[in-house]
């Protein structure tokens, strides 16, 4: 009888939720991204609930390859939704498309007649401050908790840029209040 409280414990950390636990334990997704880079990185593949940050020098890819990563992660299954933070406006509309099709074409899931299908689980947000980027994130989660067997990943396309955002903004209402 100890032994089962004891398992029952280790299973359950200190700041997770019931939710949390539900999904750690039955919807562990591991994801192979079909990018020989990112795969070579995690050859069991990305696993839920990871975070994953792409880096690199100002001229490097970063955007771009975070919209691969999220195009191949629609095509992988029809219940994925990819919710796309792009706080820098790098996503262009076709070019999302085209990567999309493209990725249909390599994968054993995917096909033309799904493209349409696909791009109504890719979600673009253009939030202007952290706290905008918050509120957005709390809805996705009430979102998410009504609907049942949805597989989400939540892209955010330069989370640093919200610093100097988030310093000009107390500016900008002070000068709004002065006039």
């Amino acid at each position: 009888m100890t032994s089962n409280k004891f398992e029952f414990a280790s299973m359950w950390a200190l700041d997770e939720t019931a939710l949390d636990v539900v999904q750690r334990t039955w919807y562990d997704h591991h994801f192979m991204s079909k990018i020989d880079v990112v795969d070579a990185m995690f050859p069991d593949g990305i696993k839920s609930r990871s975070v994953v940050e792409v880096y690199g020098d100002a001229q490097s890819p970063k955007s771009l390859l975070l919209q691969h990563l999220c195009a191949a992660y629609l095509v992988r299954d029809r219940r994925t939704q990819v919710h796309y933070f792009d706080h820098e406006c790098m996503v262009d509309a076709t070019e999302m498309r085209e990567i999309v099709q493209a990725m249909m074409v390599t994968s054993e899931e995917g096909g033309e007649n799904d493209l349409d299908a696909a791009l109504q689980r890719l979600f673009v947000y253009h939030v202007e401050t952290s706290d905008a980027w918050s509120m957005e994130l709390k809805n996705i989660h009430t979102k998410l908790l009504t609907e049942s067997g949805v597989v989400p990943i939540i892209a955010i396309d330069c989370i640093g840029s919200f610093n100097a955002i988030d310093r000009v903004c107390p500016k900008d209402i002070v000068m709004m209040m002065r006039q």
